[in-house]
């Protein structure tokens, strides 16, 4: 029973090491991703197709929607902006742009909000209703109109 021991270890010692000799190659999904992403700049959930969005959490979900809805939102908001030469208007508009992005803030927190206490995350949630104090007590920025210049009065 002795040799048999000793041939069993001799041949897990000679695995052993021929493993750590040889290099390891890259999982394929690697070599794969990397050829993929070559030349290619760096991917948001907004320029996700449908069926990959499908792939995401439900909560990633959620905000890719959000994110989608604020881009044709601003979108329509800058074409009407581009056809006014009204500086009321264009004022009134850059208001609105600013309501819809700290809107889609606010929305993305709320919806991170309502996954963390789903979770039981409770410090994450407890910092997510903090930064929604926070945004709410946020004054909406001020545009000037980039037609005119500044003047100082």
């Amino acid at each position: 029973m002795r040799p048999k021991f000793c041939l069993l270890i001799v041949l897990l010692l000679s695995l052993a090491t021929a493993a750590v000799a040889a290099p390891p190659e890259p999982a394929p999904d690697v070599i794969d991703f990397a050829k993929h992403m070559e030349g290619e700049r760096a991917r948001t959930l907004e320029d996700l197709s449908d069926d990959e969005a499908l792939q995401l959490r439900p909560m990633l979900q959620r905000i890719r929607m959000a994110l989608l809805t604020q881009r044709a939102t601003l979108k329509d908001l800058d074409q009407r902006r581009a056809t006014t030469t009204s500086p009321e208007i264009r004022a009134q508009l850059d208001r609105e742009v600013a309501q819809v992005k700290m809107g889609t803030e606010r929305r993305m927190l709320e919806i991170q909000l309502e996954f963390a206490r789903n979770e039981g995350r409770d410090e994450t949630a407890d910092t997510l209703k903090n930064a929604l104090k926070t945004l709410d007590e946020a004054p909406l920025p001020v545009y000037q109109d980039r037609a005119q210049p500044a003047t100082n009065q």
